[in-house]
């Protein structure tokens, strides 16, 4: 049972980060390329005030 869901989201959210960056470069290609070819973007729907980020920025920050 989860207790404390905004601390449970955070840490999902860091697991997810740390995972993402332990991919390789060739295994993260394959994944966006799988997304990309599933039809699933054509299901999203975005809200006006929706930005997107890029994935480095989100994975690294806005610093290079």
């Amino acid at each position: 049972m989860i207790k404390d869901p905004a601390k449970y989201r955070a840490q999902s959210e860091r697991e997810w980060i740390r995972f993402l960056r332990g991919l390789s470069y060739a295994e993260s290609l394959r994944r966006a390329e799988d997304l990309l070819s599933c039809d699933l973007l054509r299901q999203l729907q975005f809200r006006d005030a929706d930005h997107p980020v890029s994935l480095r920025v989100l994975l690294h920050g806005r610093s290079t």
